[in-house]
Protein backbone atom coordinates (compact mmCIF):
# COMPACT_ATOMS: atom_id res chain seq x y z
CA UNK A 1 0.00 0.00 0.00
CA UNK A 2 1.15 3.61 -0.53
CA UNK A 3 2.34 5.77 2.33
CA UNK A 4 1.38 9.35 3.18
CA UNK A 5 3.88 11.92 1.87
CA UNK A 6 4.99 14.81 4.10
CA UNK A 7 5.25 18.45 3.07
CA UNK A 8 8.87 18.00 2.02
CA UNK A 9 8.05 15.17 -0.36
CA UNK A 10 9.33 12.45 1.96
CA UNK A 11 7.35 9.29 2.76
CA UNK A 12 5.82 8.97 6.22
CA UNK A 13 6.02 5.44 7.62
CA UNK A 14 2.25 4.97 7.66
CA UNK A 15 0.18 3.28 4.97
CA UNK A 16 -3.18 4.38 3.65
CA UNK A 17 -5.87 2.85 1.46
CA UNK A 18 -8.68 4.27 -0.66
CA UNK A 19 -11.70 2.05 -0.26
CA UNK A 20 -15.43 1.79 0.42
CA UNK A 21 -16.82 0.32 3.64
CA UNK A 22 -20.58 -0.23 3.99
CA UNK A 23 -21.26 2.15 1.10
CA UNK A 24 -19.04 4.91 2.51
CA UNK A 25 -15.86 5.65 0.57
CA UNK A 26 -12.90 7.59 1.86
CA UNK A 27 -9.32 7.43 3.02
CA UNK A 28 -8.36 4.61 5.37
CA UNK A 29 -5.39 5.08 7.68
CA UNK A 30 -4.02 1.71 8.73
CA UNK A 31 -3.44 0.63 12.31
CA UNK A 32 -0.14 1.00 14.05
CA UNK A 33 1.56 -1.93 15.78
CA UNK A 34 3.31 -4.18 16.18
CA UNK A 35 6.33 -1.89 16.46
CA UNK A 36 7.29 -2.18 12.80
CA UNK A 37 3.79 -1.56 11.41
CA UNK A 38 2.89 2.05 10.58
CA UNK A 39 4.86 3.55 13.48
CA UNK A 40 4.20 7.10 12.20
CA UNK A 41 0.41 6.79 12.18
CA UNK A 42 0.03 9.90 14.35
CA UNK A 43 2.21 12.00 12.05
CA UNK A 44 0.29 10.77 9.00
CA UNK A 45 -3.07 11.59 10.60
CA UNK A 46 -1.79 15.05 11.60
CA UNK A 47 -0.65 15.63 8.02
CA UNK A 48 -4.02 14.64 6.54
CA UNK A 49 -5.89 16.87 9.00
CA UNK A 50 -3.52 19.80 8.31
CA UNK A 51 -4.24 19.54 4.59
CA UNK A 52 -8.00 19.27 5.06
CA UNK A 53 -7.96 22.38 7.24
CA UNK A 54 -5.73 24.20 4.74
CA UNK A 55 -8.18 23.38 1.94
CA UNK A 56 -11.08 24.83 3.97
CA UNK A 57 -12.87 21.47 3.97
CA UNK A 58 -15.64 22.26 6.48
CA UNK A 59 -16.19 18.86 8.06
CA UNK A 60 -15.37 15.16 8.06
CA UNK A 61 -16.77 12.03 9.65
CA UNK A 62 -14.36 9.49 11.12
CA UNK A 63 -15.36 5.83 11.41
CA UNK A 64 -13.48 3.15 13.33
CA UNK A 65 -13.27 0.12 11.04
CA UNK A 66 -11.18 -2.37 12.98
CA UNK A 67 -12.34 -5.99 12.63
CA UNK A 68 -13.17 -6.54 16.31
CA UNK A 69 -15.34 -3.44 16.53
CA UNK A 70 -17.12 -4.24 13.26
CA UNK A 71 -18.21 -7.54 14.86
CA UNK A 72 -19.36 -5.77 18.02
CA UNK A 73 -21.00 -2.83 16.18
CA UNK A 74 -22.17 -4.01 12.72
CA UNK A 75 -23.78 -0.65 11.87
CA UNK A 76 -21.08 1.73 10.69
CA UNK A 77 -22.87 4.76 12.14
CA UNK A 78 -22.43 3.22 15.60
CA UNK A 79 -18.67 3.39 14.99
CA UNK A 80 -18.62 7.08 14.03
CA UNK A 81 -16.55 9.30 16.29
CA UNK A 82 -18.46 12.15 17.98
CA UNK A 83 -16.80 15.43 18.89
CA UNK A 84 -18.91 17.71 21.08
CA UNK A 85 -21.76 15.18 20.68
CA UNK A 86 -21.75 15.57 16.90
CA UNK A 87 -20.66 12.94 14.39
CA UNK A 88 -20.05 15.72 11.88
CA UNK A 89 -16.61 16.93 12.92
CA UNK A 90 -16.16 20.58 11.99
CA UNK A 91 -12.55 21.29 11.06
CA UNK A 92 -12.26 25.06 11.23
CA UNK A 93 -10.94 26.40 14.50
CA UNK A 94 -8.91 23.28 15.23
CA UNK A 95 -5.18 22.70 15.07
CA UNK A 96 -4.47 19.36 13.44
CA UNK A 97 -2.72 17.71 16.40
CA UNK A 98 -5.33 19.00 18.85
CA UNK A 99 -8.12 17.53 16.71
CA UNK A 100 -6.30 14.22 16.26
CA UNK A 101 -5.95 13.91 20.03
CA UNK A 102 -9.64 14.74 20.55
CA UNK A 103 -10.60 12.06 18.01
CA UNK A 104 -8.23 9.63 19.75
CA UNK A 105 -9.85 10.25 23.14
CA UNK A 106 -13.29 9.49 21.75
CA UNK A 107 -11.92 6.49 19.89
CA UNK A 108 -10.46 5.13 23.13
CA UNK A 109 -13.94 5.08 24.67
CA UNK A 110 -15.42 3.09 21.77
CA UNK A 111 -14.94 -0.38 23.25
CA UNK A 112 -16.63 -3.74 22.97
CA UNK A 113 -17.08 -3.75 26.75
CA UNK A 114 -17.59 -0.19 28.04
CA UNK A 115 -16.81 -1.37 31.58
CA UNK A 116 -13.38 -2.75 30.69
CA UNK A 117 -10.34 -0.84 31.92
CA UNK A 118 -8.02 1.00 29.57
CA UNK A 119 -8.73 2.47 26.17
CA UNK A 120 -9.40 1.04 22.75
CA UNK A 121 -6.01 1.02 21.10
CA UNK A 122 -7.38 0.21 17.64
CA UNK A 123 -6.29 2.84 15.16
CA UNK A 124 -7.77 1.69 11.82
CA UNK A 125 -10.07 4.48 10.68
CA UNK A 126 -11.99 5.65 7.62
CA UNK A 127 -12.02 9.41 7.03
CA UNK A 128 -15.06 10.49 5.02
CA UNK A 129 -16.23 13.69 3.35
CA UNK A 130 -19.02 13.43 0.75
CA UNK A 131 -17.40 15.92 -1.61
CA UNK A 132 -13.97 14.31 -1.78
CA UNK A 133 -13.49 11.76 -4.54
CA UNK A 134 -10.98 8.88 -4.29
CA UNK A 135 -8.71 10.75 -6.73
CA UNK A 136 -8.75 13.85 -4.56
CA UNK A 137 -8.12 11.80 -1.40
CA UNK A 138 -5.03 10.46 -3.16
CA UNK A 139 -3.92 14.02 -3.93
CA UNK A 140 -4.38 14.94 -0.26
CA UNK A 141 -2.39 11.93 0.98
CA UNK A 142 0.38 12.62 -1.55
CA UNK A 143 0.49 16.38 -0.91
CA UNK A 144 -0.58 17.25 -4.47
CA UNK A 145 -3.08 19.94 -3.47
CA UNK A 146 -3.70 23.61 -4.11
CA UNK A 147 -5.61 26.11 -1.98
CA UNK A 148 -9.21 26.56 -3.05
CA UNK A 149 -9.35 23.43 -5.18
CA UNK A 150 -11.85 21.77 -2.86
CA UNK A 151 -14.23 24.70 -2.40
CA UNK A 152 -14.24 25.50 -6.11
CA UNK A 153 -15.52 21.96 -6.70
CA UNK A 154 -18.14 22.14 -3.93
CA UNK A 155 -19.51 25.47 -5.13
CA UNK A 156 -20.21 24.31 -8.69
CA UNK A 157 -23.95 24.19 -9.55
CA UNK A 158 -25.47 20.77 -10.18
CA UNK A 159 -28.71 19.19 -11.37
CA UNK A 160 -28.11 16.01 -9.35
CA UNK A 161 -30.36 16.17 -6.27
CA UNK A 162 -28.15 13.92 -4.12
CA UNK A 163 -25.00 15.83 -5.07
CA UNK A 164 -26.81 19.14 -4.41
CA UNK A 165 -27.68 18.10 -0.85
CA UNK A 166 -24.11 17.01 -0.11
CA UNK A 167 -22.73 20.27 -1.49
CA UNK A 168 -25.25 22.28 0.56
CA UNK A 169 -24.29 20.38 3.73
CA UNK A 170 -20.61 21.19 3.19
CA UNK A 171 -21.29 24.86 2.48
CA UNK A 172 -23.39 25.26 5.63
CA UNK A 173 -20.14 25.03 7.61
CA UNK A 174 -18.42 27.80 5.66
CA UNK A 175 -18.79 31.55 5.32
CA UNK A 176 -21.04 32.16 2.32
CA UNK A 177 -20.95 35.66 0.81
CA UNK A 178 -24.30 36.64 -0.70
CA UNK A 179 -24.32 34.35 -3.76
CA UNK A 180 -25.16 35.70 -7.19
CA UNK A 181 -27.09 32.58 -8.16
CA UNK A 182 -28.57 32.16 -11.63
CA UNK A 183 -31.22 34.36 -13.21
CA UNK A 184 -32.11 31.66 -15.76
CA UNK A 185 -30.91 28.24 -14.54
CA UNK A 186 -29.79 25.83 -17.23
CA UNK A 187 -31.49 22.50 -17.79
CA UNK A 188 -29.84 19.14 -18.27
CA UNK A 189 -31.50 16.25 -20.04
CA UNK A 190 -31.31 12.94 -18.19
CA UNK A 191 -34.29 10.56 -18.00
CA UNK A 192 -36.21 13.71 -17.14
CA UNK A 193 -35.28 17.35 -17.37
CA UNK A 194 -33.77 18.91 -14.26
CA UNK A 195 -32.76 22.47 -13.44
CA UNK A 196 -29.13 23.11 -12.53
CA UNK A 197 -29.17 24.36 -8.93
CA UNK A 198 -26.58 26.48 -7.15
CA UNK A 199 -25.68 24.90 -3.77
CA UNK A 200 -24.43 28.26 -2.46
CA UNK A 201 -27.94 29.72 -2.80
CA UNK A 202 -29.60 26.86 -0.93
CA UNK A 203 -26.93 26.82 1.77
CA UNK A 204 -27.14 30.62 2.24
CA UNK A 205 -30.93 30.54 2.61
CA UNK A 206 -30.88 27.65 5.09
CA UNK A 207 -28.11 29.27 7.08
CA UNK A 208 -29.94 32.60 7.12
CA UNK A 209 -33.16 30.97 8.34
CA UNK A 210 -31.26 29.44 11.28
CA UNK A 211 -33.76 26.62 11.73
CA UNK A 212 -36.89 28.83 11.68
CA UNK A 213 -39.56 28.61 8.96
CA UNK A 214 -39.65 31.90 7.08
CA UNK A 215 -43.42 31.69 6.58
CA UNK A 216 -44.91 30.57 9.90
CA UNK A 217 -41.91 31.40 12.14
CA UNK A 218 -42.02 27.94 13.74
CA UNK A 219 -38.85 25.97 14.53
CA UNK A 220 -37.89 23.19 12.15
CA UNK A 221 -40.08 20.15 12.90
CA UNK A 222 -37.12 17.90 13.71
CA UNK A 223 -33.35 17.63 13.76
CA UNK A 224 -31.78 15.39 11.13
CA UNK A 225 -29.30 12.62 11.90
CA UNK A 226 -26.47 14.95 10.94
CA UNK A 227 -27.58 17.41 13.64
CA UNK A 228 -29.00 20.01 11.23
CA UNK A 229 -32.58 21.37 11.52
CA UNK A 230 -34.84 20.12 8.75
CA UNK A 231 -36.24 22.87 6.52
CA UNK A 232 -37.07 22.75 2.83
CA UNK A 233 -36.07 25.36 0.28
CA UNK A 234 -38.77 26.74 -2.02
CA UNK A 235 -38.55 29.01 -5.06
CA UNK A 236 -41.24 31.66 -4.65
CA UNK A 237 -41.70 31.93 -8.39
CA UNK A 238 -41.11 28.30 -9.46
CA UNK A 239 -38.19 27.58 -11.76
CA UNK A 240 -40.66 25.97 -14.15
CA UNK A 241 -42.43 29.34 -14.43
CA UNK A 242 -39.24 31.24 -15.18
CA UNK A 243 -38.19 31.94 -11.61
CA UNK A 244 -34.53 32.48 -10.80
CA UNK A 245 -32.27 30.35 -8.63
CA UNK A 246 -31.20 33.28 -6.46
CA UNK A 247 -31.65 34.21 -2.80
CA UNK A 248 -34.10 36.92 -3.94
CA UNK A 249 -36.49 34.15 -5.06
CA UNK A 250 -35.80 31.49 -2.45
CA UNK A 251 -37.05 30.81 1.09
CA UNK A 252 -36.51 28.14 3.77
CA UNK A 253 -39.78 26.76 5.10
CA UNK A 254 -41.10 23.84 7.14
CA UNK A 255 -42.63 20.92 5.17
CA UNK A 256 -46.19 21.99 6.02
CA UNK A 257 -45.68 25.51 4.69
CA UNK A 258 -43.85 24.14 1.66
CA UNK A 259 -46.92 22.10 0.73
CA UNK A 260 -49.06 25.22 1.19
CA UNK A 261 -47.02 26.97 -1.51
CA UNK A 262 -47.78 24.13 -3.90
CA UNK A 263 -51.28 22.91 -3.02
CA UNK A 264 -53.17 25.47 -0.92
CA UNK A 265 -56.33 26.97 -2.42
CA UNK A 266 -54.94 30.40 -1.55
CA UNK A 267 -51.35 29.73 -2.62
CA UNK A 268 -51.15 33.02 -4.56
CA UNK A 269 -51.99 34.93 -1.37
CA UNK A 270 -49.36 32.91 0.51
CA UNK A 271 -46.84 33.84 -2.16
CA UNK A 272 -47.67 37.54 -1.75
CA UNK A 273 -47.49 37.25 2.04
CA UNK A 274 -43.97 35.80 2.02
CA UNK A 275 -42.80 38.43 -0.49
CA UNK A 276 -44.01 41.33 1.66
CA UNK A 277 -42.66 39.67 4.80
CA UNK A 278 -39.16 39.00 3.46
CA UNK A 279 -37.16 42.02 2.31
CA UNK A 280 -34.82 40.16 -0.02
CA UNK A 281 -37.77 38.88 -2.12
CA UNK A 282 -39.39 42.21 -2.92
CA UNK A 283 -37.07 43.38 -5.71
CA UNK A 284 -37.58 40.26 -7.80
CA UNK A 285 -41.22 39.47 -6.99
CA UNK A 286 -42.86 42.87 -6.64
CA UNK A 287 -45.27 42.39 -9.54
Amino acid sequence: MPTVIDNNGNPIDSEYLLNEIDGISGLILESWGPKTRNPQYNKAFDTILERLIYLDVPYITVYVISANLIKAFPEIQDRAISINHNKIIQLQGWAATELRLAIGREQADLKIDPKSKGGNRTKRILIYCPDISPEFWSDIAQGAITSGKYLNKVREPTSDKVALEEKVKSLLFTDIPDPTGNLSPNKTSQNTEAFVRDPKVKAWVLKSANGICELCNSPAPFIKQDGMPYLEVHHVLPLSEGGSDRVSNTVAVCPNCHMKFHYSSDKLKIRKDIIHKTDRLISENSN
